[in-house]
């Protein structure tokens, strides 16, 4: 059963998400007049992002049946110099499958969760967004770490004018507690100070503690705090 919205407000289509997820995934809008919005009568779901301090639409979202889903936090960080460099790889096509056997249950602190999503959506989203990367069709490269063939981790980056964004950050289950987040990140820097870049962002979810705690201790500081609101029947 569709989630009636006609009486609620506002709302545009998410052509990406509802094509992907083969579902039709709405946004609601704010501050915009109706007649300018096509109307439309249902989705599967709603998703949106507020800030954390805008109290009144949180309460607007809450009294029309939204429920909680999860936070993300901005970081951000200067670029510095690293004091010895590491050996890295830009991860090339013909290392993309087995890039992606990695991600199988890598993202379980994710927004795109149950009961709104499929495990195995979730995972899809998430190859989709590496393949991408890979090939520079969305973030821009992927840089990993490599140990006797083996991959060790892997991170995403976006570049702009004069600062970068981490896309997706990831590292094998078997090099887990060995360092290889921060040698990523170091990475990451080590890669942008080559290309003039100033600034590094990131962005992750809230309940996501270890990699607060891995970006914090990285000298990231916290900038924006958002919340993910959805609304479906299921």
């Amino acid at each position: 059963m569709k989630t009636n919205i006609s009486n609620v407000y506002h709302f545009s289509l998410r052509e990406w998400d509802s094509q992907f997820f083969s579902k039709k995934i709405g946004d609601v809008q704010w501050g915009i007049e109706k007649t300018q919005l096509a109307s439309a009568n249902s989705y599967d779901l709603i998703t949106t992002r507020v800030g954390s301090l805008e109290h009144t639409k949180i309460e607007v979202l809450q009294n029309h049946g939204f429920v909680y889903c999860d936070g993300d936090v901005q970081l951000t960080k200067d670029i510095h110099s690293n004091d010895s460099e590491i050996d890295f790889q830009m991860a090339t096509q013909e290392q993309l499958p087995k890039l992606l056997t990695m991600l199988d249950n890598m993202y379980q602190i994710s927004r795109f969760k149950a009961p709104w999503f499929a495990t195995q959506d979730r995972d899809r989203f998430y190859k989709e967004w590496l393949t991408k990367a890979v090939y520079g069709t969305f973030d821009d490269c992927c840089l990993m770490i490599a140990e006797e063939d083996k991959i060790c981790g892997f991170v995403t980056l976006k570049e702009f004018s004069d600062y970068a964004q981490i896309g997706l950050i990831g590292v094998g289950s078997e090099y887990q507690g060995k360092g290889i987040g921060k040698k990523l990140l170091s990475v990451a820097e080590q890669y942008l100070k080559q290309r003039n870049c100033t600034t590094l962002n990131v962005a992750t979810q809230t309940s996501n503690t270890h990699a607060l705690n891995l970006y914090t201790r990285f000298g990231f500081r916290l900038t924006e705090t958002n919340l993910w609101f959805y609304k479906s029947d299921q």
